[in-house]
């Protein structure tokens, strides 16, 4: 097959791939760098939000790669759970929708005091929603939480794909 004919077939293939990407990607998927912010969180990061899966990953301060990957239909799904010394449980619920360009990631924390605890909490909750919202250029991506301030993030340049990976 002479050289003509396999750009003919590679050429449409290629445009078929890149459309596919551009239709099923979503404005926070990408590499983000911190340029501000709140020091709890990463200070890069990847995001991907393809089947109604918001998927985060980063490394941690022990470089190890963490990756939290969670549901995005607006529906309650259990996040995490821990008990402390007495008995005591928090156990942490989440809430995540896409709205625009932006993502609402609400959190529930139940505090259950332990029966058999010699220290006893009363039973509480806590809430609060994360707003993850992408600039309308694209450039940048800011979270907003509750009693903290704006985190900002700038997009990754392509450039750096090629000089160092992604988290």
């Amino acid at each position: 097959m002479d050289r003509s004919k396999r750009l003919l077939i590679f050429v449409p293939l290629l445009a078929c791939l890149i459309a596919y990407w551009h239709l099923t990607s979503s404005p926070l998927d990408g590499w983000w760098i911190k340029e501000s912010g709140a020091s709890d969180l990463p200070d890069e990061m990847t995001l991907s939000l393809r089947h109604g899966r918001f998927k985060m990953s980063y490394r941690s301060s022990l470089a190890y790669q963490t990756t939290v990957t969670l549901l995005v239909d607006g529906q309650g799904h259990p996040f995490s759970a821990t008990s402390d010394l007495w008995g005591n449980m928090s156990a942490i619920t989440y809430w995540a929708e896409l709205k625009g360009n932006s993502l609402l990631f609400t959190k529930k924390v139940e505090h259950l005091p332990s029966k058999r605890a010699q220290l006893v909490l009363s039973q509480s909750e806590d809430a609060w929603t994360e707003h993850w919202s992408v600039s309308a250029d694209g450039h940048h991506l800011a979270i907003a939480i509750p009693g903290q301030g704006d985190t900002v993030y700038e997009r990754a340049p392509i450039s750096r794909w090629f000089v160092q990976g992604s988290p």
